[in-house]
């Protein structure tokens, strides 16, 4: 957590998105998270869970992953992770990178405070599983696909 990209996204959310969603909970959870705890004040909406032994139970029940980075690098392993799950991913330009996904059927682009805010207002709670995320991961990122295209390039060679 203590990457300056990721500090960036959850400063957005905090500051810009999440005091306009009362009835909406962010929960944060990974590595290095806790240290939120101490840095930032008026987290009424927004749960720090910190550090966990598996991501899966917080993947499984998540209405959505918001990945909210507007800089950093290459494809992010977290929009990896939220395909593989089939979860509806709200993100950024930068949190699709390397992913070439139908927007409207991934979740949603979203670039301002706007497209954030209307796009968690308008997802369906408990709609946890997004099938075409799930589709798509399968198609293009999954062990299998991997291992066949590694598998070509050194037949190529």
């Amino acid at each position: 957590m203590d990457y300056p990209p990721n500090i960036e996204a959850f400063e957005f959310m905090q500051k810009k998105v999440m005091p306009f969603l009362e009835d909406v909970c962010l929960n944060v959870v990974g590595k290095n998270s806790e240290m939120l705890k101490n840095r930032y004040e008026n987290l009424s909406n927004i749960e720090i869970v910190g550090e966990v032994k598996s991501l899966d139970p917080y993947y499984i029940y998540a209405d959505a992953v918001i990945i909210p980075l507007f800089s950093g690098g290459g494809m992010k392993v977290k929009t990896a992770e939220a395909l593989k799950f089939g979860k509806n991913i709200l993100g950024t330009k930068e949190a699709f990178e390397g992913y070439e996904v139908d927007y409207s059927k991934v979740g949603a682009l979203c670039e301002t405070v706007e497209d954030f805010l209307m796009a968690i207002r308008t997802l369906k709670k408990g709609n946890y599983y997004n099938q075409y995320c799930r589709n798509y991961f399968e198609a293009n990122h999954s062990f299998e696909v991997m291992k066949k295209k590694f598998s070509s390039l050194f037949q190529e060679s």
